[in-house]
C-alpha cells in the first residue's frame, strides 16, 4: 500500500506527536519503503516530500528507530543528489578532490 506524502496532513498534527516508539518506528520503515520507491522511480517530487515527512519524525540522536531512519533518509537524500552530478560535487567537495589527487 502506497501512501501520498500529503495524505499525512500536517508535521505537527496531534496524531503524529502522540504516537508511541513502537507506532513510530513503523510508520517511519512505511515512509522509507515508500520514499525509496520513489527514488528508485526517478519521482523527486514524492522522494522529497517523503524525504520532508520523514525528517520529521526521525533524528540522529532519537531512539533506535529514529536514528536508523535519520540514516537511511540521508542515503536517500545522497543518492537523490546524485541525478545532478555538479550540484552533488559542490556539497561533496572533499570526495572529489581526493580522487583527483
Amino acid at each position: 500500500m502506497s501512501i501520498s506524502p500529503t495524505a499525512l496532513g500536517s508535521a505537527y498534527s496531534p496524531w503524529l506527536r502522540d504516537l508511541k516508539s513502537e507506532e513510530r518506528g513503523l510508520f517511519l520503515i512505511h515512509l522509507l519503503l515508500n520514499c525509496t520507491n520513489h527514488v528508485a522511480a526517478g519521482n523527486i517530487d514524492q522522494a522529497n516530500a517523503f524525504l520532508e515527512h520523514i525528517s520529521l519524525l526521525a533524528s540522529p540522536e532519537g531512539d533506535t528507530m529514529q536514528r536508523i531512519a535519520s540514516y537511511f533518509t540521508e542515503a536517500l537524500a545522497r543518492r537523490l543528489l546524485r541525478s545532478w552530478p555538479g550540484l552533488y560535487r559542490a556539497i561533496n567537495p572533499g570526495l572529489y578532490r581526493a580522487t583527483i589527487l
